[in-house]
């Protein structure tokens, strides 16, 4: 809560949360009033926030990435398929690479790996187009998604793999 004011209040673009609670329902059932509140916050203030899906293999959306107003990130393998670990659900919007990530200190798997490059990539578009809304940029990136799965959205890979 008071890291997303913060830096909402001190001039953020966008937020990366590589974090989430589980969750067995889909959202508003699975919500915190005040997380929520603050996620509007941002929203309202032009703040984008991107959180990781979960890894729980469910078919639910982990929190807050499970808020329709976060972009859910799901984790895709070197392959292009979706992860065996990586949530999938109602809330997701898109997928990037989150298995086998190289880090500073070892490899590591999981949908935080995957959410902070949906951040970077969002940054990249915000960086060169400053005055696009939200929803521009998330337009932007559903034009240009490689589509796996089912044709559109779907609820394994959202709206797709995002390119840059």
């Amino acid at each position: 809560f008071y890291g997303i004011l913060w830096a909402v209040d001190n001039g953020a673009d966008i937020i990366n949360m590589s974090l989430g609670a589980p969750c067995v329902y889909n959202w508003p059932t699975c919500s915190i009033p005040y997380i929520d509140w603050v996620i509007q916050y941002a929203i309202d203030n032009g703040v984008l926030l991107v959180a990781a899906s979960g890894n729980e293999s469910l078919p639910y959306i982990a929190y807050p990435a499970a808020n329709p107003n976060v972009w859910a990130i799901g984790a895709l393998d070197k392959n292009l398929n979706k992860t065996y670990y990586s949530n999938s659900g109602q809330s997701l919007k898109f997928v990037m690479p989150g298995d086998d990530i190289n880090t500073s200190v070892y490899k590591d798997s999981g949908t935080s790996f995957a959410s902070p490059q949906a951040a970077a990539a969002a940054a990249l578009v915000k960086g060169y187009h400053p005055g696009l809304t939200l929803k521009e940029i998330e337009d932007a990136f559903i034009c240009t998604v490689v589509d796996l799965g089912e044709s559109g959205w779907d609820p394994e890979f959202g709206f797709g793999l995002i390119q840059v």
